[in-house]
């Protein structure tokens, strides 16, 4: 396997990672809201968590105790998350509603607002969180690798990755 495929395979299971802590952890009410599409179930979910950390563990050649203890943090992560998914969903609805019901009230609307930026803020900072403790979990070789690889992570995220190509054939 030459070298591009390596670093390749690891930068999906960095990315995979940076993904599962910023975005699998949407409470099924709100990603049905944001992608218009269906509740992810917590069954996919927990599908969509495990694949990661298979990679994450793939690439940085994870023991068995690391792999029980990042599953962990992330489980409660999870938990923390869902209460403050489902609040952030219900301030976006009565948002909503007030802006087609007629009975808007700016001072209402503003109080709602910076609610909502406050969960949101608390949800970065968790995510942060998770990172770190994730991190402290590594060896120093695996926090080398994580290092290493984070440029190329960069370049794959969202919708506007430079390295399409290479991505999904990494898939």
């Amino acid at each position: 396997m030459n070298v591009k495929k390596i670093l390749s395979i690891t930068l999906i299971g960095l990315l995979s990672t940076a993904v599962l802590a910023t975005s699998s952890f949407a409470a099924p009410s709100q990603s049905a809201k944001m992608g218009g599409g269906k509740a992810m179930s917590e069954e996919q979910r927990q599908e969509r968590q495990d694949l990661h950390l298979e990679r994450m563990a793939a690439v940085l050649d994870l023991t068995e105790e690391q792999k029980t203890q990042i599953e962990a943090l992330r489980n409660q992560k999870w938990e923390n998350t869902a209460a403050q998914q489902g609040k952030m969903a219900e301030l976006k609805e009565e948002l909503r509603a007030m802006g087609i019901d007629g009975n808007y009230d700016e001072a209402r609307a503003r109080a709602l607002a910076n609610e909502l930026a406050a969960i949101k803020a608390d949800m970065m900072v968790e995510n942060i969180r998770l990172r770190s403790e994730i991190h402290a979990l590594l060896t120093p070789e695996q926090q080398e690798l994580t290092e290493k690889l984070r440029p190329f992570k960069q370049d794959c995220k969202g919708q506007g990755c430079k390295n399409k190509g290479r991505c999904a054939d990494m898939m």
